[in-house]
């Protein structure tokens, strides 16, 4: 069946771009922010910056902005290629369109990430793994901690706590979209709270960054 054989090439396609733009979400800030306060560090140009009127959230916000842009242009390139499938059938707009606000979702907790270890750290190679390592320990801790309470502590045959903490990774997301075959109203009900959740995450990164680059001028 040639419509058939569309549309599971459709899927493949949708499928296999969903996780390379996953994956290059996930991991932009290595290439990016990771390194943009701890080189300024580097440098000691960043006491410099607060000479002037800036306030350390501007610092952050404003090398997180500059640092960025690279990775969000990139990722705005991707959208007409996530767009294709749907051409071949077996994928619907509103799963593409959720597909991109997870992505976006996952991007910004990536910079996220990447400001908060590079306002920690002084060295490159260390912002740059302690980058990736926060990153992986978001990316499996959160159904790793819900197995255990389940199994250990709760002794349930039901994965209660593992369903509400899995929603804490950035995977939980994006597996859901590519999983899902419903509406759109209904794939965003299940995944609301991952959104939040994630966008909670991130801003928490962002405000312990900017405390830490104002310790790092005190230091």
């Amino acid at each position: 069946d040639l419509s058939g054989g569309q549309k599971y090439t459709g899927i493949m396609l949708f499928n296999i771009l969903a996780f390379l733009s996953f994956l290059y979400c996930l991991f932009a800030s290595l290439a990016t922010t990771c390194d943009s306060l701890s080189e300024e560090k580097r440098q000691n140009t960043l006491g410099l910056l607060f000479l002037t009127d800036l306030k350390s959230y501007d610092i952050v916000f404003g090398k997180m902005a500059a640092g960025s842009l690279s990775s969000v242009y990139a990722f705005f390139s991707v959208f007409p290629l996530l767009a294709l499938p749907l051409l071949m059938g077996g994928v619907t707009p509103g799963q593409v369109g959720l597909l991109i606000v997870v992505l976006l979702n996952t991007l910004f907790l990536s910079l996220s990430c990447g400001m908060l270890m590079s306002s920690i750290c002084r060295n490159e190679v260390r912002a740059s793994s302690s980058t990736f390592l926060i990153i992986i320990l978001l990316l499996v801790s959160p159904p790793l901690i819900g197995v255990f309470i389940d199994t250990q502590i709760l002794h349930s045959s039901r994965p209660l706590m593992t369903e509400y903490l899995v929603q804490f990774s950035p995977a939980y997301g994006y597996y859901k979209v590519v999983q899902s075959r419903v509406a759109l109203q209904a794939t965003y009900q299940v995944i609301q709270t991952h959104l939040i959740a994630i966008n909670l995450m991130s801003w928490i990164a962002l405000l312990l960054a900017c405390l830490f680059v104002r310790y790092s001028l005190q230091d």
